[in-house]
């Protein structure tokens, strides 16, 4: 008599923990998921209010959490969003913020197999860099950026959503292993066949960053001439503006600019709200 054994895997069960006064329903949180929550203040909450950033692609986006009191405890559930590679909670009692030890509340997020995603590392540690000095985090830099760059070689194509930022932070803590890792970061934009112009913008940054003033100033006027309207002509006009001061001046700069890029521009309004 044969018996079928069925040996399809099941799905990690979610399991939650307690991390300082926050209790998350999953312990391994994956992008895509939700998550619900639990706060437990240490003594009385005079103005509680909470937050959440979640990293996705080199960026930063933070999000309100609407917190429901039971008890001792302030709950809610949140949404991860799909494009999601690390989350950071804040919570602010008053005029303090819950640090947790001066550690934060900050997690690398996986995927729906418990596997961390590719750069969520990366993501976390540039967090804690770039705003754990706000909720008052604290963190070894030379030991973050050794994270940093120990994730980001391993999955080489998280490496293009940190050109603007890290390449900076690793020549401040390694100053020789930051030109072959910025030299390599030049060669994956100068070997595309074209450009965009978000990437020129990031080649130059990279430039600027190995010290190649020289390159930089040649591929500002490539910039201006293959993308005539694009962000980097807008911001040259708005540095002319910035350094007019003659208000009658400022205003032929504004009138030649709407001429030029129409009235649906961040950097018009900027130009408005200085005449």
């Amino acid at each position: 008599l044969l018996i079928g054994i069925s040996c399809k895997e099941e799905a990690p069960k979610e399991m939650g923990t307690t991390i300082g006064s926050l209790y998350i329903s999953d312990s391994i949180p994956s992008a895509g998921k939700s998550l619900d929550i639990k706060y437990t203040p240490k003594g009385n909450t005079e103005d509680l209010k909470a937050h959440y950033y979640y990293v996705a692609n080199g960026k930063f986006y933070p999000v309100d959490i609407n917190l429901t009191k039971e008890t001792e405890s302030y709950n809610a559930t949140i949404n991860i969003p799909d494009s999601a590679s690390a989350i950071a909670f804040n919570f602010k009692n008053g005029d303090v913020n819950d640090s947790n030890d001066k550690k934060g509340y900050v997690f690398a997020l996986t995927d729906a197999n418990k596997e961390k995603l590719a750069g969520s590392v990366a993501a976390a540690e540039m967090y804690k860099l770039q705003y754990g000095a706000n909720y008052g985090i604290e963190t070894d830099k030379v030991i973050s950026i050794a994270k940093i760059k120990k994730d980001l070689m391993k999955n080489v194509d998280a490496q293009k959503y940190w050109d603007r930022t890290f390449p900076r932070s690793l020549k401040q803590v390694d100053k020789e292993s930051s030109k072959e890792y910025i030299n390599s970061r030049i060669a994956s934009y100068t070997t595309k066949k074209s450009l965009t112009e978000d990437e020129y913008r990031t080649l130059g940054n990279l430039y600027q960053f190995n010290g190649q003033g020289n390159v930089l100033d040649s591929l500002q006027n490539v910039i201006a001439e293959k993308y005539p309207k694009g962000q980097f002509a807008q911001q040259a006009v708005w540095s002319k503006f910035y350094e007019e001061k003659d208000a009658s001046k400022q205003k032929e700069i504004l009138k030649q600019f709407e001429t030029n890029f129409g009235k649906d521009s961040r950097i018009r309004n900027m130009m408005l709200t200085r005449l």
